[in-house]
């Protein structure tokens, strides 16, 4: 819904624009690549959050509870990649281009999807010792650490024990694979490397001298401006940009 309103009033600006024109007797013809953005929905940090959340929120779901659903993983993926490209389609399509700006990541969300990282594993774990019965028996030894600590095997204590080792087990997994591959593909690292390189290269002529001078004016005066006897942007002139298809 949140892709198909937006480009259902899109289209209606459209057409009501091209019903105006030819009710006034005007020429009707293909607006530019500007005319097109004007007429968009605006992309505000409340639809990034709402989209950010549509994803966040299944894939939490799955990295919480995924071991006790293993059939919720394969929905939540095409789920996921029909969700991907719906936004995709939406920010093309539908939503107004935002203003670039330079970003070192996806902000807080990364911090989020961290912290679920580690807290899906304490929950896995949880879920795994206190739903199976006898679990003890997976690990070789565990049953001969249990009776050297004098404790049941299938206990309550033989379980927090049991707990706390595929915790710390996992854990350390966890960090030996965030330290042995990088979040920076290799792509990444030469497109980042490159940007660097132009950025220094126009800092280092920021300096230069311009020569030009601009002035812009600007009047209250409509008749006097003579603004609405402009002749609008069509197909063929420079500055005319062919919008989005």
């Amino acid at each position: 819904m949140d892709m198909i309103l937006p480009y259902v009033t899109f289209k209606a600006a459209i057409w009501w624009e091209t019903r105006e024109m030819i009710k006034h007797g005007q020429e009707v013809f293909q607006m530019s690549f500007l005319e097109q953005q004007g007429k968009m929905a605006e992309y505000t940090g409340k639809d990034e959050r709402a989209d950010y959340l549509q994803v966040v929120l299944p894939l939490s779901f799955v990295m919480l509870f995924g071991t006790m659903m293993p059939t919720v993983v394969p929905l939540a993926y095409l789920a996921l990649a029909f969700q991907i490209r719906t936004h995709a389609v939406k920010l093309i399509r539908s939503c107004r281009r935002p203003f670039p700006v330079r970003a070192g990541g996806i902000g807080v969300w990364d911090n989020i999807l961290s912290v679920l990282s580690y807290l899906s594993i304490l929950n896995a774990v949880g879920l795994l010792v206190a739903q199976l019965d006898d679990i003890g028996t997976t690990v070789p030894g565990f049953a001969t650490l249990a009776q050297a600590l004098e404790i049941p095997k299938n206990g309550p204590a033989a379980k927090v024990l049991y707990f706390f080792i595929l915790q710390n087990t996992f854990m350390a997994l966890k960090l030996a694979f965030d330290f042995a591959v990088s979040d920076i593909t290799a792509a990444t690292l030469i497109e980042r490397t490159r940007q660097e390189l132009q950025r220094v290269r126009i800092f280092d002529r920021r300096h230069n001298e311009f020569h030009e001078e601009i002035k812009l004016r600007g009047s209250t005066d409509l008749e006097r401006s003579a603004f609405h006897l402009v002749p609008p942007l069509m197909p063929g002139h420079p500055m005319h940009v062919l919008p989005v298809s």
